[in-house]
């Protein structure tokens, strides 16, 4: 037995099938007035016994040299199939998993009967793997903990971290909570990839609110420009000197390593110059670039 179910669009494929209801003389002028107007790209949820697919379709208005309406369905599609029968996810051609919005997925999710990953999955939206997703709608992966050990072992930035499941899934769990702006794992992916302890980051990100994170970027660019590792847990101000030290580090770097930048010094600060004839490169500066290093 087979279902289909439109999640999004519906309105825009209500409007495209009452193109084709109109007198050939209405199909004519709407066409070359407001053709675009009937076009539809709809979501819909296709269930039967072999498969679950999630998918996109796009279909458009189009009129023949006779006067003739029909409908033409567009190539590019984007779509997820799973196999009742191999229990795998599949992803279409030139899909991935950003394609659909977490609404979207969660219908998915619901028909599936496994609502515990609802809220998991908005944290991880598009980080997840087919593999992952595949092992979760067959029930291989029942519950939250058995999700983060699974998502640990496939991410390097994670894997050779401290971070433990229990701790990443209780940090899963505070974005749910306390997520106002919909921020994402991906966001804080190159902050674990520089933290010298991931359980460490998790304490801080849960302490400090995800969105004042941010103050923190500049450092985090940083380190990884340096190759060097953070420590999270040390004071807001310790943190700053950091950043200063890894300035002095990057602009000691530029000057041996790249000849066309010049340092001129504009009052208490040192500004780059980029390939000016006018600015001769100064090499006494160098040495108040090393100060403190």
């Amino acid at each position: 037995m087979s279902s289909r179910e439109i999640l999004n669009g519906i309105e825009s494929l209500e409007r495209h099938k009452k193109f084709f209801t109109f007198s050939p003389e209405r199909q004519r002028m709407e066409y070359y007035m407001h053709k675009n107007f009937y076009n539809t790209n709809y979501v819909y949820l296709y269930s039967d016994d072999d498969k679950v697919c999630l998918a996109n379709e796009i279909r458009r208005v189009r009129l023949g040299s006779s006067g003739k309406a029909w409908a033409q369905r567009d190539k590019d599609r984007k779509g997820l199939t799973y196999d009742k029968h191999t229990k795998k996810v599949k992803l279409w051609y030139n899909s991935s998993m950003y394609s659909f919005s977490h609404c979207e997925m969660r219908k998915l999710f619901e028909h599936m009967n496994v609502q515990w990953f609802i809220n998991i999955h908005e944290a991880v939206y598009g980080l997840i793997t087919p593999t992952m997703l595949g092992k979760v709608l067959s029930g291989k992966i029942t519950d939250e903990l058995g999700f983060c050990k699974e998502f640990i072992k496939s991410k390097p930035w994670l894997k050779n971290s401290d971070v433990t499941p229990e701790k990443f899934a209780d940090l899963l769990i505070y974005f749910h909570k306390n997520n106002g702006n919909n921020t994402t794992l991906s966001s804080f992916i190159q902050a674990f990839s520089v933290a010298k302890s991931g359980r460490v980051l998790c304490d801080k990100i849960m302490s400090n609110g995800i969105n004042d994170f941010y103050i923190l970027y500049e450092i985090i660019q940083q380190a990884l420009a340096l190759d060097q590792k953070i420590d999270f847990s040390i004071p807001e101000k310790e943190i700053e000197k950091l950043s200063n030290r890894f300035k002095k580090m990057i602009m000691k770097l530029k000057l041996e390593t790249n000849p066309n930048v010049a340092l001129v010094k504009n009052g208490d600060r040192l500004d780059e110059v980029h390939d000016h004839p006018a600015y001769a490169r100064q090499e006494p500066l160098l040495d108040l670039v090393m100060q403190d290093l």
